[in-house]
């Protein structure tokens, strides 16, 4: 996921890195460059390199980088479910305390030989601080989770040693210490808090997507607006949207707490960022204020149709594409903005498209909106549970987004998705 400004050098940066970039600033910082982490001092040149996977560098701090790269406390998510397979929180936590231990001391080591300077001590510490604090927070809230019964309720099971752990974390760590922001967790270390730890846990409110989803995202903007103030909140919200975008894509509520937070911060400079990294925000007043397309057909008695061959019944003897999505999935928008493009191409080879949406009765109104939005021409149904058990038999896999194409004998062969190069090639 793309976060905004995770500091303020992640667009200095391209997916090439045979360049000697020299940066002019003003503090030690750690940079993301193609998901891996560098740390450039102010002033020095750095000649990058690409070793499987991991860059390193010559330079001052050299050896340094090699310690980043090989860090012991890689991967948080897998070190937090380890924990969790221990008696208790006390005993994960002793745990997380090993693995940090040894990086600790690596560092310490590199320091006392004088192979790095007291700015990458310095900074890297901290650093891994961050991250461990952000590794107990996860773990505190998976043992919770873990408690929890069916429909999201909070089970009593989470114990009082449990909660004072967790209570623990955020009282000495509270979400608005500003030098928490540099790390790349503190979105959702602050997330566990608004949601989690302040809703459900201590107010007992459950929110939740699935249940709230008319109000989720205004819902849960105001309970970060009663914790979060000034240029913290921005930050925060600006990561949410981006975070939210990133999974749902188009979504009614999110389309208002987007422009909710243009109302707010007219200024802001997360604005730009979002409307270039997701296109919705930026063009959805537009698109969807156009007059509907006539060839934008939604198929009429959709609960009538329970099967595969009657979905394809009124197509026989023509070629059929058939695209199966979901529409609160991003998946989905690379796909549409080439179909798109290709529509002259089906024109030509006379092929008919159905777009096939496994979407909830809750989700009709956003997926005609979604329809209208991207202006995709060609027959819609959103499938009703009958007809879903039918098409599974057809689909390559259980994954959306999927395809399938059918020839004019009605054979049917799995198809590319249109963002792959070999699409138009199946069309032909």
């Amino acid at each position: 996921m793309i976060r905004p400004f995770q500091n303020k050098f992640n667009y200095l940066f391209t997916t090439k890195i045979d360049t000697i970039p020299l940066l002019n600033i003003n503090k030690p910082e750690l940079i993301n460059l193609n998901s891996n982490l560098l740390y450039i001092e102010p002033s020095e040149k750095y000649v990058i390199e690409n070793a499987t996977n991991k860059k390193s560098f010559q330079g001052k701090n050299e050896k340094g980088q090699a310690f980043i790269n090989s860090l012991t406390a890689s991967n948080l998510y897998n070190i937090a479910e380890k924990a969790l397979e221990k008696n208790s929180l006390i005993a994960g936590d002793k745990m997380i305390d090993s693995i940090f231990d040894f990086d600790y001391k690596r560092l310490e080591k590199l320091y006392q030989q004088k192979l790095v300077n007291t700015n990458f001590y310095n900074r890297i510490t901290q650093f891994l601080n961050h991250r461990k604090i952000f590794t107990q927070s996860r773990m505190a809230l998976r043992t919770y989770m873990n408690t929890q019964i069916e429909n999201a309720l909070i089970s009593k099971e989470f114990n009082k040693e449990a909660a004072t752990y967790w209570a623990n974390i955020y009282k000495n760590n509270p979400v608005t210490n500003t030098s928490l922001q540099t790390n790349n967790y503190w979105f959702e270390y602050t997330d566990y808090y608004v949601l989690y730890y302040n809703l459900w846990f201590k107010q007992n409110k459950q929110l939740n997507y699935n249940e709230h989803y008319k109000t989720y995202f205004t819902d849960y903007l105001s309970a970060a607006k009663t914790i979060l103030k000034g240029d913290t909140l921005e930050y925060f919200i600006a990561c949410f949207l981006s975070d939210s975008f990133s999974y749902y894509d188009y979504e009614k509520n999110l389309i208002t707490a987007y422009t909710n937070f243009e109302k707010e911060y007219p200024n802001s400079k997360y604005i730009s960022f979002l409307k270039k990294n997701y296109p919705v925000a930026r063009e959805y007043k537009k698109v969807l204020a156009q007059p509907k397309s006539k060839d934008v057909h939604f198929i009429e008695n959709s609960n009538e149709i329970t099967s595969y061959n009657q979905l394809i019944a009124p197509f026989k003897g023509q070629k059929i594409y058939i695209y199966f999505w979901k529409s609160i999935f991003p998946d989905h928008d690379t796909d549409f903005r080439a179909l798109i493009q290709l529509q002259p191409c089906f024109k030509e080879n006379n092929i008919a498209t159905i777009f096939v949406a496994i979407d909830d009765d809750k989700s009709e109104e956003n997926w005609k909106d979604v329809v209208n939005y991207y202006q995709l021409k060609g027959s819609h149904i959103r499938a009703n549970t009958k007809l879903i058990q039918d098409l599974s038999k057809h689909k390559s896999n259980q994954y959306y987004p999927d395809a399938i194409i059918i020839n004019e004998k009605g054979e049917e062969k799995f198809a590319s998705l249109p963002r792959r190069p070999s699409f138009i090639k199946q069309l032909q």
